[in-house]
């Protein structure tokens, strides 16, 4: 009998192992087709419901997504409104850039728990233009945008990028807007910290203005939001820490011209230039909540000066970014009982002053909570 046990657990063992085995994801398992720089040329000849690669059905959402609520009467402090609540967009990978959120057998997988605390996630870890579909419908679930991120590097900008934009522009926004609507894409986002043509990155601009009306304004898809992070100038040139004045504001657009949100480098934390900030982006008719202050994760920036306090004085939302191919709360998942139990933590006490908790019409109760250090003076 006891030789039978010891035969059977055996046997049990090696098929639990080589289960698990069989299910984990392989690079090689799922096409993704072409992306990155190329993307853009193949979009001149892509045609709405023509396949992108042999395993499309991993890359659309088949979620509309879902619209957030709040109840003023459950808010610890029932002035926040949707007019001038903070928006905070979580700028960061999701999981291993190798599998990004492709589903996976796996345990030792990520699981974002914490989208009633954010209003964007952009996934860091993807590019031009593809994005898993189970992750996309995760968060249209929770009323929440998801974008992809051009990871243009740092300097001037190498010939292929720059022939990956101006090839994108030729393809023309109205495409764009077809494909983001087809596989639910919300938005485009830019780690633009490069220098560059000029009449490209003003072209750039205006590209955006017409996927903000084809997609946005026309009830499209109406989370349609562009993010561009602060770091190259309307000119083509690097600029990064002078806040929203002359030099970018063409690209952000105005308020019958909307065209980006622009992610702020993390030396944001001075009065004058805040206080600048909020007077321009009121002159131009747009609310200075479309503009995020970045917060590094990884690096903990803003180092020096007040942080928090500060932004919550002020109407400008937030921006979480940290790092390039894992985010914090994930490549620390074994620290403080686990990635969720971090991210909720952090969530919880940094940022819950300024942002509330947020749901969408799926029969849970609105609330928003308050932090005594954060609070509003």
């Amino acid at each position: 009998m006891k030789q039978k046990l010891l035969f059977s657990l055996s046997v049990l063992a090696a098929l639990s192992t080589g289960g698990a085995a069989a299910q984990q994801l392989r690079p090689e398992y799922v096409d993704w087709g072409t992306r990155g720089t190329g993307f853009p040329a193949a979009l001149c000849d892509w045609q709405k419901g023509q396949k992108w690669s042999p395993d499309d059905n991993f890359f659309i959402s088949r979620v509309r997504p879902k619209v957030r609520f709040r109840n003023a009467a459950t808010q610890v402090n029932p002035s926040f409104t949707e007019e001038n609540d903070k928006k905070l967009i979580f700028w960061v990978p999701i999981n291993s850039p190798e599998y990004n959120a492709l589903p996976d057998g796996a345990f030792d997988r990520e699981v974002f728990p914490m989208w009633s605390y954010i209003t964007h996630y952009g996934n860091w870890s993807t590019t031009l233009v593809r994005m898993p579909g189970n992750f996309m419908d995760v968060a249209h679930k929770n009323g929440v945008p998801v974008s992809v991120v051009a990871s243009v590097p740092w300097g001037n900008i190498s010939a292929e990028w720059e022939a990956a934009l101006k090839k994108m522009l030729e393809a023309g926004p109205e495409k764009m807007a077809d494909f983001l609507e087809y596989y639910g894409v919300d938005g485009l986002g830019y780690n633009s910290e490069f220098q560059g043509d000029s009449i490209m990155v003003q072209n750039l601009g205006r590209y955006h203005a017409s996927l903000v009306k084809l997609l946005k304004e026309s009830g499209r898809m109406p989370l349609h939001e562009n993010i561009w992070y602060d770091g190259t100038n309307e000119k083509g040139k690097i600029s990064f820490d002078r806040g929203l004045d002359t030099h970018n504001d063409d690209l952000w657009g105005y308020g019958d011209s909307i065209k980006t949100s622009l992610f702020f480098n993390y030396n944001w934390n001075n009065t004058v230039l805040l206080d600048r900030t909020v007077e321009h982006a009121q002159k131009l008719g747009r609310s200075p909540l479309d503009l995020y202050a970045g917060m590094n994760m990884q690096g903990g920036e803003p180092k020096s000066g007040e942080r928090w306090p500060m932004l919550a004085r002020y109407p400008l939302s937030i921006g979480l970014w940290g790092a390039h191919s894992e985010n914090m709360f994930f490549e620390s998942r074994a620290e403080k009982g686990g990635c969720a139990g971090r991210a909720s933590g952090f969530l919880h006490q940094k940022v819950g002053a300024v942002v509330h908790r947020r749901y969408t019409q799926s029969g849970e109760h609105s609330r928003t909570e308050q932090f005594p250090e954060l609070r509003h003076r």
